[in-house]
């Protein structure tokens, strides 16, 4: 499964217009052409159909559907299709089923299973759960509390938890979300090299360099890297230039070595 995160916020922390490198950022319902399909299941209809062993309220087909949740905590089944999925308010429990699906969660607590298929996920505020993410994260993730593997010592692993902002999430899903290290990076690069801070500068290096931004980024070489990204180096203080930059070192890493992270584990 790959996933990208939803970019509402960007319209508020961005100084300039930026080209992605991944341009997966979800509109609203209300902007895409979709039939809007709110679905009660008859009873009988749906055999032993469950999401995380309970009975859906709202179903979609075997066709793409956009499937909006209420204000309360609902159970939404996708099924077959390119489905769109908003839980809306409440404490709901999503599940996309068979297609690229589209998932968001909204206020509340949220249990979220892209299930089979290419497809998009976001908690939104509150604490969720994000399911079948065996792929990026290994497992069961909760966004805004995950539990990276530790660095290797005399390094200080972070907090058991520790509260990723969303804007770190955001970054890093946006140009990390087809690697197998998209988590890696959020929760275990970003923090060990620059503690979630964007505008941070490390340093000096033995060699007189310096480390830019959220992911550190060398000062010796940034210019080549933004080059290869097709980005503003003077930009590096954006968590999402920065990402891009880094997402460009990551592919010819491992294009040279076979080993896209080695530019962070030599540090």
């Amino acid at each position: 499964m790959h996933f990208t995160a939803e970019a509402n916020w960007l319209c508020a922390v961005m100084r300039r217009s930026v080209s992605c490198l991944v341009v997966l950022f979800l509109l609203p319902v209300a902007t895409m052409v979709a039939t809007v399909s709110v679905r009660t299941p008859e009873a009988g209809a749906l055999g032993s159909a469950r999401c995380r062993g309970l009975v859906p309220t709202i179903v979609g087909t075997g066709a793409d559907d956009v499937l909006l949740g209420t204000s309360g905590p609902d159970v939404i089944i996708g099924f077959g299709g390119d489905d769109i999925i908003r839980g809306r308010g409440g404490d709901d429990v999503l599940c996309g089923g068979a297609g690229s699906d589209v998932i968001f969660g909204g206020p509340g607590d949220d249990w979220i299973s892209g299930s089979a298929g290419y497809d998009q996920l976001k908690g939104g505020d509150g604490y969720d759960t994000l399911s079948d993410l065996s792929a990026a994260c290994r497992g069961e993730v909760q966004i805004g509390c995950t539990a990276p593997p530790p660095p290797p010592p005399p390094e200080p692993a972070p907090p058991a938890c520790a509260q990723a902002p969303d804007w770190v999430v955001d970054a890093i899903f946006a140009s990390f979300a087809d690697t197998p290290h998209v988590c890696h990076f959020a929760d275990y690069i970003a923090w060990r090299e620059s503690r979630w801070t964007p505008g941070i500068i490390g340093g000096p290096n033995p060699n007189g360099t310096y480390d830019y931004g959220l992911l550190q980024l060398n000062s010796q070489y940034i210019r080549t890297w933004a080059e290869w990204a097709g980005v503003d180096w003077n930009e590096w203080d954006d968590p999402m230039i920065n990402a891009q930059i880094a997402r460009a070192l990551y592919d010819r890493a491992g294009q040279i070595w076979g080993d896209p992270l080695r530019p962070w584990s030599t540090r």
